[in-house]
């Protein structure tokens, strides 16, 4: 959900949901082709929602259809994670949660390739680490910062 603040400056909801992992995970295969995960504990989830602003960068300066911008904010994120142990669909009734909340900027590119469409390109830092303590990913590892860098792509339709 986007917005207009002022002339170069957007408000903007955003809800994304992606896998969280370990830097220590290692994926193995057992000889019938079945991934396996040594010492994994909990499969862990996030859903961060991004509140921001977007402002775009040279705005009247620069012909054509590039834009770049930047944006900040910040992002209360659910933090969702299950048994490893169990099967994928059985694990869902597993699963416990914790939150996170942080601030967060990035960069972007905005390419307008019609009246009715763009492309965005944008890359963020998130810092949001868990509120009362990390999840356990791996055995004796717990995972205390959900953050880190998001690669973001979107086609805008617009009115």
């Amino acid at each position: 959900m986007y917005a207009p603040v002022s002339r170069s400056i957007d408000f903007y909801l955003n809800l994304h949901f992606s896998g969280v992992s370990d830097s220590r995970e290692i994926q193995r295969y057992d000889i019938y082709g079945n991934s396996v995960t040594l010492g994994k504990v909990n499969r862990v989830y996030m859903m961060p929602l991004s509140i921001g602003l977007n402002k775009e960068l040279f705005k009247g300066e620069i012909e054509g259809n590039f834009r770049p911008s930047i944006s900040f904010g910040v992002a209360p994120t659910l933090v969702m994670y299950n048994p490893y142990d169990r099967s994928f669909f059985n694990a869902i009734a597993y699963t416990k949660t914790k939150f996170a909340f942080g601030p967060y900027a990035g960069i972007g590119i905005n390419y307008k390739q019609s009246k009715s469409t763009s492309l965005n390109i944008n890359l963020s830092y998130y810092y949001l680490p868990i509120t009362g303590g990390g999840v356990e990913s791996i055995e004796n590892s717990e995972i205390k910062d959900v953050g880190g860098l998001q690669l973001t792509f979107g086609l805008n339709f617009m009115k």
